[in-house]
């Protein structure tokens, strides 16, 4: 039986958070579960809108127990207003972001995140730049950082 029944992602039409959607979809799918796309307001910044998506999401009276945001600050803001609402993380609902980036691990409770291979990203990105590296398809590889903010088991 899976710990979590209804999940969200929250993002942005960017790109990299588009892949890191339909990563997220694929997998609910494949859980058997619909996903659901929480959006976010794009005139604030981005912990602003992690906390505005929770917010929303809450008082909508949406039921969730997990939420996948596009990015660590997105996650960090979503904390703040879950913490500020009484919503205990993780027992209540389990976070995670992505990037990996360090202030993470200083949030409460620290934030789990997906965190890429900096090393392999750099020398990607100076390969492109000399021209070197003419793929098309870039995927830099991923690692889930288990700290505090989703509940295991």
């Amino acid at each position: 039986m899976p710990v979590h029944r209804s999940r969200r992602f929250s993002g942005f039409p960017q790109q990299q958070f588009r892949e890191r959607y339909e990563g997220y979809a694929s997998e609910i799918e494949k859980a058997g579960q619909k996903p659901c796309l929480q959006a976010v307001d794009v005139a604030l910044d981005r912990e602003g809108q992690g906390r505005d998506a929770v917010a929303r999401l809450v008082d909508s009276g949406t039921a969730f127990d997990s939420l996948f945001l596009a990015c660590d600050a997105m996650a960090l803001g979503a904390l703040e207003e879950l913490n500020a609402r009484g919503i205990k993380v993780p027992r209540d609902c389990s976070v995670i972001g992505f990037d990996g980036i360090r202030a993470g691990q200083h949030s409460n409770p620290p934030l789990t995140s997906i965190e890429p291979d900096f090393d392999v990203a750099g020398v990607m990105l100076v390969r492109t730049v000399l021209g070197e590296d003419q793929a098309s398809e870039r995927r830099v590889p991923v690692r889930v950082l288990h700290r505090g903010s989703v509940k295991r088991g």
